[in-house]
């Protein structure tokens, strides 16, 4: 399985030694995805114009790729063009576009291409994102919103 200058498959196909990576989640953004192995480790594939799918030097990334600066995560979300994941520990990490403010990272950084740390909150228990905002529960159960709403 390849993604070629249109990402899109008609049929189910596949991914090439996806069952040695023990996945137990799959997320599908606008025009990229994600899944998670049982030991917390993300790999990624898709389109990656904003990295999205994280650093990797391509636009579109046509094989999953471990994202290696990633561990011990237990959930994630993917909007249009940007990815939000958290630990074990509820620290939340986001990477891509922000254009709009969707990486809660402040209206600074235009892209982030590695895994950012988003410091306003602490132990995240699920996040949601859609094609440019994101939505955040922590333990207590306060929600955080951030992007366009």
């Amino acid at each position: 399985w390849t993604i070629e200058n249109e990402i899109s498959d008609y049929n189910p196909v596949s991914i090439e030694g996806s069952e040695k990576w023990e996945c137990i989640k799959v997320f599908c953004g606008d025009w990229h995805s994600a899944s998670l192995t049982t030991n917390g480790y993300m790999f990624a594939w898709g389109f990656n114009k904003y990295s999205q799918v994280t650093s990797f030097n391509k636009e579109i990334i046509r094989k999953p790729k471990l994202i290696r600066k990633l561990s011990s995560i237990i959930g994630a979300s993917l909007g249009k063009c940007h990815t939000v994941v958290y630990n074990d520990k509820g620290e939340c990490y986001s990477f891509g576009l922000n254009t709009f403010g969707q990486l809660g990272l402040g209206d600074e950084v235009e892209y982030a291409s590695e895994p950012t740390k988003i410091e306003e909150f602490e132990n995240v228990v699920s996040v949601s994102c859609g094609p440019y905002s994101t939505a955040v529960i922590t333990i207590s159960g306060e929600i955080w919103v951030f992007g366009v709403l």
